[in-house]
């Protein structure tokens, strides 16, 4: 009841719930979201995620539940630890469905459990629970449980929830070690928006193709974006009428269109086909706004195998300017949008439906996501060519 056997990994033998504690009330949210999208998680995971606690918008405890989870505890650590989500998690609590209703008797059920290997670290929700039941609890159970913030062999997890205080005793070696809680930083990226991306990528299940295939980014400046696809593809397009940063344009496999995106098809055209190595007519030369090099050949440039764009613009005119650019996207390509919008709320009017049909025909299962790497003011669109 409540314990890993003494001195063993602490693994599931029945369903447990998993409390994930977040900082933001918006986090627990889209937590829960992507849970229920089932775009993400592996396999027992739960089978529902849900908020906790009395919450508005903004504010509330910031905590989701994934109830019944029957993945091993320390691969679900591991999972949590190496995904996009990382980040955004404080703190994780593991549970079992005994409750007791209070601290005496908490004390009472923890006295009947094989007494731990190693000192115990006592992590509470809420925080003040550890220094009112701390000492109560500490004092009251035998000499031969050992409590120490630090240096320690196992946590006790302790959650007051509605029907009382739920808990359970784990391994240290399943502790989850918290970040900073902001989105990571690629090493000499020039923004933090390549987060996005790469957890928009993780919910796409996307991978590159065999040969590493190629992608446009539209409204590329300062080019976070360009610079993430660049690590991942054999040719990347970067479409915006402003700079892009000199260690992005730097790289070989980076063309920079200086045009509007929907005023520079030729330009992407002969970028693909410089940067893919395919040949043309005789004499047929690059546009002199393309940063792709030298005059050489040309033939019809190849499709592209991922679109995006996170340029700031209102939705509805990001898709009169990518509904351009679709033609280039080979079938079953991932499209990734970021939309942006004027206020701060859960519930915005770009519904899947309503992305669908401003792109006409030409895209299929199409999400829109509130992924924990946007701001409160966007969401992002991840569809597929048809």
């Amino acid at each position: 009841m409540g314990l890993a056997s003494a001195g063993a990994v602490a693994e599931l033998s029945r369903p447990r719930d998993l409390i994930v504690q977040f900082q933001l009330q918006s986090h627990a949210y889209r937590f829960m979201l992507i849970h229920q999208s089932k775009a993400l998680f592996p396999d027992g995971f739960g089978t529902e995620a849900e908020e906790l606690g009395e919450h508005s918008s903004h504010k509330g405890p910031c905590l989701t539940v994934l109830k019944h989870v029957t993945k091993p505890t320390e691969e679900v650590m591991e999972w949590l630890q190496s995904c996009h989500l990382h980040w955004a998690i404080m703190r994780l609590y593991w549970l079992e469905d005994d409750a007791a209703p209070d601290v005496q008797t908490l004390v009472e059920a923890l006295s009947q459990l094989p007494v731990p290997d190693g000192p115990v670290r006592l992590q509470c929700f809420p925080r003040n629970l550890e220094e009112k039941i701390g000492v109560r609890v500490w004092t009251k159970l035998p000499e031969s449980w050992d409590l120490q913030p630090v240096g320690f062999a196992h946590l006790l997890d302790v959650v007051s929830l509605d029907d009382g205080l739920r808990y359970f005793l784990r391994k240290e070696s399943t502790l989850f070690r918290s970040t900073a809680l902001t989105p990571p930083r690629q090493a000499n990226a020039p923004s933090r928006a390549p987060g996005k991306l790469e957890e928009a990528l993780a919910m796409a299940a996307w991978t590159p193709p065999p040969g590493g295939g190629a992608a446009i980014d539209a409204g590329a400046a300062p080019g976070g974006w360009t610079a993430a696809l660049a690590s991942r593809v054999k040719a990347v397009v970067a479409v915006d009428p402003a700079a892009l940063d000199p260690a992005v344009i730097a790289l070989s496999n980076v063309a920079h269109v200086r045009d509007e995106a929907e005023n520079a098809g030729a330009e992407i055209d002969a970028a693909l086909r410089r940067l893919m190595g395919r040949g043309g007519e005789e004499g047929e030369a690059p546009p002199p706004s393309c940063d792709v090099g030298a005059t050489q050949s040309y033939a019809v440039a190849p499709q592209v195998d991922v679109l995006v764009s996170d340029m700031n613009c209102h939705p509805a005119r990001m898709f009169e300017i990518v509904e351009g650019l679709l033609p280039r996207l080979k079938s079953g390509g991932v499209v990734i949008l970021t939309l942006k919008f004027f206020s701060r709320s859960r519930n915005k009017t770009w519904t899947a439906a309503g992305v669908a049909a401003s792109l006409g025909n030409q895209i299929r299962d199409v999400r829109v996501a509130w992924l924990m790497a946007n701001t409160a003011y966007e969401r992002t669109c991840i569809a597929y060519k048809v």
